[in-house]
Parts: structure tokens; C-alpha cells; sequence
């Protein structure tokens, strides 16, 4: 027999109160009891089914239900769009919750029989309702070309300023969107054709200031690549630089300097602060270095220390020569109103000059009116002139929906013929339908679907009668020419014949890739069938 143990024997005698005694026995002391436990050793499960001994020893449970139905499964809850077991109630749980809602459960016979039950007949429902929807293509539909944005490196755009808002056009594209976004290419050389009361600014952030928001001080109109920028009428020019193209100004140092002076030394040196107003609005001046820019070839070749001279509120600024400056190296600004962070470097002739706004690291510029701050778009910078990689396994294979970087809507029986930066590349130039969409697409080879038996027919095509690029020429082809009316769907995992001759399409398709290759004309031939 297992001896109890209690916990409340090792505390003090002060603490062996009776209300200690109830909490410790109804806690503690059931972790440090001894166990009272049986090893029972049997199966567990069902007793039917291929490899099962009933013969042999299964633990006994407490009622015939949950003998007879050992951890089976009565109701299993999936994932949402998924074939992953998500949760499960068992067939002794189900029968409890069917009990509890009143349910008679005395007689499972009863309870589960019914005179009806679901088929799936593996019917198109929808072309049997619709049948007068579908129309009978024996080649199919035309192709649909799937590629990536594909991005000249030459465009004529011609801008129009509305009414609070842009709307740019060219022969390479045109949008009826306001301030439509502009992808061009870099290296590419773009014209934008303005007619306006304003000016047209291309700049490195948006606003009718053009100065940056985080540095107000820094003009970000000075977009390199651009001539005439700010024009109200005429032509600007954009050749849209390389990243690389300003690297001749990333400079190596880490030189600072207090103040720039754009006034010559002899209005500086021996002058009265208040005279002229500070150096670039500084007028606690005692004690800093300075440098001269833009002021000659005087005074620039070395930093200057300033000296305050005098009692009172207007000293007179006194210079003395101080380091020299370094060559081809950063110099920063560390105070000022017009200079401030700006960064300086000398150059090989001894001038100090100031580095520019580095604009062409910039993936993202702005067109943006002069003064209504309304009238602003974006203009994205790429390098390649593909804007993006369509990888069709993990992009669009197995997902139930897919629109590609082009515009084109996958859905089930449209052709598409891909192109351009395709992954893998076996899928590059090679014409497929579309099916599965809405559950799991798939792309079957138009070249599988070859149907050649008594109930197709070989169609000569002549040479030169069909469009350049567009089906074959000069040779036979089995398609079936007259419509079947009992078919099975084009992606049947084994392309029996019935699949393989399948040409019922829903007007929708014919629609859309009308409008894809803007052809309306098909639709127009189809309505009059």
C-alpha cells in the first residue's frame, strides 16, 4: 500500500493551521503522492480492417460506442482551400454533441440512413447551362502574348496639363489615368512635349518648392540628364543616367568645415558682423573655420580660422590661415542656412566646387507641375527593360488566380504564348491553354492537343495566308472541325481523345483576347455565326 505523504508535517507548528492543511492537501500534496496507476497493455483502434487481428487484445473502454469506434474519425475540418487535416471531432464525440442537441442517437442505422445522396458527375454544369455561351473554335482562340512590362528606351511623350491633374500619352502607350506612373529604362532617352501657362519639372522629390522635404536646403531640380527642365512650353529632355554616372563625386574624406562664405575675402576680413549679416546667417562666429567658395581663385586653398575683435554687440570678424585643404576629398558643412550639410570638394585646378544633387542613384523620380502641387506623378527608374521575372512553377502553377506583369487575366481556355524574361526558359515562346483557374491552374501544350482520328479532318494551310508569326503555314494540321458534343475537359491527366478534340470556348475568352490583341472583329465575326 503506498504511504500518503503530507506536505504540511515539514512546516513549522505555527503554520500547521487548518486552513493550511485544506490548501496544501488539495495541492501540493497531490504532486508528491505516490501513483496509483495499473500498466495495461492492449491496442488501441479499430478491430476491421486489412492486417487486423479481432482475435487480439484491445483495451476495454467504458461504453459499446467507443469500443466499437476507437479513435475514428467522425467529422474532419480542413484548411481553408486545402487538403490539410485542420482539426477532428471523433465518431464518440460527434454522437455526445448529436445527444446534447437533442439528437436520437439510440439508433445509428437510423440516424445516418438516407434515400438521397451527393454525385459528382464530373459535368461542366456551366456548359450545359450556358451552352449557348460556348462556340466552337476548331484552332482556338488567337494567342494571347504574357510578358513582363516591356519598357522602351526611346519614347515621345506628350503631356497635357488638366484639370488638377496630368494626362501624358505616347505612340508606346496611352492612359486615360491622371498622373500616371512612368517606368523608364536607363540609358534610354525620353522627350516630353509641354504646352502650359506653368512650368514642368522633372526632380528628385514631389512639391512646387523642388526642395527636398528631409533637407530643405537642397534643390532637388537639378536632375542630372535632364536639359530644359522647368519649361512651360517646348520640349524636355530626360537621357536617364546610369546609377554609376556621378560616382566621379563620391569622394573619400571626412572633412568638415563650420561655415562657406560666397562673399571674397576683403568683405569678410576686418568687417563688423552685423555689416554683413553673419556668414551664411551665423553670427556666433568666434572660434570657427571657414571656407571660400565661388568667389575666384583666390583664398581657396586653404580653411581659415575666424576671430571675433572687439567689445560689444558688432565685433569685427578677423581671419588667419588655417589647414590647407586637401584635394579630391569630402569637405561637409556643419552649420549655415544656404550650406549646411552640403558637401564641397577642391579640384585638380585648386577651385572649390560644390558636389551636385546625386540624382541618378535615385530609382524613383517625380514629373510635377510648378505650382499646382496636385499635378504630380512618379517616374520609376529600371535597369533592365523587363520590369520583373515571371517564374510560371511558383508564380502560376497550382495558384488559382493569375495576372501577369502585362495585364492579361488568366482564365480557363485562354491561348497565351509567353515572352520575354521567362523562368524556367522552356516555357519561353511555346503556346499553352489556360485551365484549372479558380482552383489550381494548369498550362497544357497547345501541341498536346493534336487530335488525329476518323473524327478530325487534316486542314491544308497555304503558304503566306495567315498572319506573320501566327500558326503554321504550308503544312496539315489534325483539328476537329465540326463540333462534339460529348467531351471531356482539355486537362484530363491522360489526353484521351475526347480531351485532346475539345474546342468549346466561353465567349468570355473570345472577348478578352479580342481586347488583349485588340481585335475586335472577332467578337463582331462570332455574333453574326
Amino acid at each position: 500500500m503506498a504511504t500518503r505523504i503530507r506536505t504540511i508535517d515539514f512546516l513549522p507548528e505555527i503554520f500547521k493551521t487548518p486552513t493550511n492543511a485544506q490548501f496544501l492537501s488539495a495541492t501540493l500534496d497531490q504532486l508528491v503522492a505516490q501513483p496509483n496507476t495499473e500498466k495495461i497493455q492492449g491496442y488501441v483502434g479499430s478491430k476491421f480492417g486489412y492486417g487486423v487481428n479481432p482475435n487480439d487484445y484491445y483495451v476495454v473502454e467504458p461504453t459499446k460506442t467507443r469500443t466499437d469506434y476507437q479513435l475514428d474519425p467522425g467529422v474532419v475540418f480542413l484548411k481553408p482551400q486545402t487538403a490539410t487535416a485542420n482539426d477532428f471531432i471523433s465518431y464518440p464525440a460527434f454522437m455526445d454533441a448529436l445527444n446534447l442537441q437533442g439528437g436520437l442517437t439510440s439508433d445509428n442505422s437510423r440516424l445516418f440512413n438516407s434515400q438521397f445522396y451527393s454525385w459528382d458527375s464530373f459535368t461542366d454544369l456551366d456548359k450545359i447551362i450556358n451552352f449557348n455561351q460556348y462556340y466552337w473554335l476548331p484552332v482556338g482562340p488567337e494567342r494571347v502574348i504574357v510578358s513582363n512590362n516591356l519598357v522602351y528606351n526611346y519614347v515621345n511623350y506628350n503631356v497635357t496639363n488638366g484639370s488638377g491633374a496630368y494626362l501624358i500619352s505616347s505612340d508606346a502607350e496611352t492612359t486615360g489615368a491622371p498622373n500616371p506612373t512612368l517606368t523608364l529604362l536607363r540609358g534610354g532617352t525620353y522627350t516630353f512635349a509641354v504646352n502650359q501657362s506653368s512650368q514642368f519639372w522633372i526632380q528628385g522629390a514631389p512639391g512646387v518648392t523642388g526642395y527636398s522635404p528631409t533637407q530643405p536646403n537642397v534643390q532637388t531640380r537639378d536632375v542630372y540628364g535632364v536639359t530644359n527642365n522647368g519649361a512651360e512650353t517646348g520640349t524636355v529632355t530626360f537621357t536617364v543616367p546610369y546609377t554609376d554616372a556621378l560616382d566621379q563625386y563620391v569622394l573619400p574624406g571626412n572633412n568638415t568645415v563650420d561655415v562657406v562664405s560666397t562673399l571674397p575675402y576683403d568683405q569678410v576680413n576686418g568687417v563688423p558682423v552685423l555689416q554683413i549679416g553673419g556668414i551664411d546667417g551665423v553670427t556666433s562666429l568666434d572660434g570657427l573655420t571657414m571656407m571660400f567658395y565661388n568667389t575666384g581663385a583666390d583664398n581657396q586653398s586653404n580653411f581659415y580660422n575666424i576671430s571675433l575683435v572687439g567689445e560689444g554687440a558688432n565685433p569685427t570678424i578677423e581671419l588667419t590661415i588655417g589647414d590647407q585643404i586637401p584635394s579630391g576629398q569630402n569637405i561637409n558643412v556643419k552649420f549655415g542656412t544656404e550650406w549646411i550639410n552640403r558637401n564641397f570638394f577642391k579640384n585638380v585646378e585648386g577651385f572649390i566646387e560644390l558636389i551636385s544633387y546625386n540624382s541618378a542613384v535615385l530609382d524613383t523620380l517625380y514629373y510635377q507641375d510648378g505650382t499646382s502641387a496636385s499635378e504630380v506623378g512618379v517616374i520609376r527608374l529600371i535597369d533592365s527593360n523587363y520590369t520583373s521575372e515571371i517564374n510560371v512553377e511558383t508564380q502560376i502553377l497550382g495558384k488559382q488566380t493569375y495576372t501577369s506583369p502585362n495585364g492579361v487575366v488568366f482564365t480557363n481556355g485562354l491561348k497565351v504564348l509567353f515572352q520575354g524574361n521567362v523562368f524556367p526558359e522552356s516555357y519561353n515562346n511555346v503556346e499553352y491553354y489556360v485551365e484549372g483557374v479558380g482552383t489550381s491552374i494548369e498550362l497544357i501544350p497547345v501541341t498536346t492537343l493534336v487530335s488525329p482520328g476518323l473524327f478530325s479532318e487534316a486542314e491544308y494551310i497555304p503558304y503566306d495566308t495567315t498572319t506573320y508569326d501566327v500558326g503554321n503555314y504550308d503544312a496539315s494540321l489534325y483539328i476537329s472541325l465540326y463540333p462534339d458534343y460529348i467531351t471531356i475537359a482539355r486537362n484530363a491527366i491522360n489526353r484521351n481523345p475526347w480531351s485532346r478534340a475539345n474546342r468549346w470556348f466561353h465567349i468570355d475568352v473570345i472577348t478578352a483576347t479580342a481586347a488583349y490583341n485588340n481585335t475586335p472583329e472577332l467578337v463582331t465575326q462570332l455574333a453574326t455565326r
